[in-house]
Order: structure tokens, then sequence, then C-alpha cells
């Protein structure tokens, strides 16, 4: 039974995740979590604190299958940003960064065929 709530945690927390992130890669920067640390900025994406959570429910062996199960979700969404490992930058080359992400990444297809289908 465990097994079967971790995997439908998993759907849900990436169809989630899906849904409040950004299209393409610096789209929904609000959304984000960002320090600013003189000229430089610092991203911590969702996988990074998803991926943390999950290593201290673990650490200290919480079980809930569907709240683990949706901390995976959410970290394998966020592993599919082409940004993954753009973590540190100066704050005034977002722009120029960010450009060559201007095009959607294959996640949004997802989201595009689930409104398809809602409707």
């Amino acid at each position: 039974m465990q097994t079967i709530l971790i995997i439908i945690g998993s759907i849900l927390g990436f169809m989630i995740s899906s849904h409040v992130s950004g299209h393409y890669e610096g789209h929904k920067k609000e959304n984000g979590l960002f320090f600013k640390v003189g000229e430089y900025s610092i991203h911590i994406h969702h996988y990074i604190w998803t991926g943390l959570i999950l290593i201290f429910m673990f650490y200290f062996k919480m079980e809930a299958p569907t709240i683990i199960g949706i901390l995976i979700g959410s970290t394998i969404q966020g592993l599919t940003y082409r940004d993954k490992f753009i973590i540190i930058y100066k704050t005034k080359d977002f722009a120029k960064i960010y450009k060559r992400f201007q095009k959607p990444h294959w996640g949004t297809h997802i989201r595009r065929h689930a409104r398809i289908i809602k409707k």
C-alpha cells in the first residue's frame, strides 16, 4: 500500500510543481527562492529544498508515503529544467543568462495536454 501512495504522491507532486513553476527557465521568477549577496544572486531551486526535506525525512525515519511521493515528484520535475545547475550568478546577468531559455521546455507540453484532457 505504501508503494501505491508513493507513486500517487509522485505523480501529484510532479503535476503540482509543473503547474506552479514557470513555463520555461526564468519565467515566474517571483515564485523562486532567491537571495542577493552583494552583486550576486543565489537561486535555491525547488528540487534542492524538496530534496533536502526528503533527506531529512529519511534520516529521521519519518513515515508519510504520500508526502514522500509528493517530494519525489517535485524533485524530479525540478530536475527537468535546463537551468537546474545555474545557482550562483551575477544579478545583472540574469536577463543575459536566461535569454537562451525563452522557449518552453518539455514539461510545458505535459501541462498543455493536461489542460486539453481536463476540458
